[in-house]
């Protein structure tokens, strides 16, 4: 999944998109994607292997970095669901709630999770 910049705006025909993250951890096409409020953790979600992916976007902060691979930011791995993933949304900055087609919704507490090695 590569995450982009836009500046400028894009209604003007000459805005850019710098490349910001570029995560490669997923095995399958990435579906979901959600931003904590605090905006220093994101969630990715694979609907091929039904994992969610917890990252460390805290050390890249608003400043454009071109290339920057979120590899060793990998947070944790949240492993429950059996089928494709349809949603992932931060309710807080450290809750998390996923639903998928297996007809149930997970409610992540992140503070409890141990952290990926």
């Amino acid at each position: 999944m590569l995450v982009y910049s836009i500046i400028g705006t894009i209604s003007n025909p000459n805005y850019k998109m710098q490349l910001i993250y570029e995560i490669k951890e997923h095995h399958k096409k990435i579906d979901c994607v959600a931003w904590a409020p605090n905006g220093n953790w994101m969630a990715s979600a694979s609907n091929k292997d039904h994992n969610i992916r917890i990252w460390d976007v805290s050390a890249h902060d608003n400043k454009v970095r071109e290339n920057t691979k979120l590899t060793n930011n990998l947070i944790c791995i949240l492993k429950k669901h059996t089928l494709r993933i349809s949603k992932v949304q931060f309710h807080t900055d450290t809750i998390l709630v996923s639903a998928s087609e297996e007809r149930s919704i997970i409610i992540w507490e992140l503070t409890k999770v141990q952290r990926s090695a």
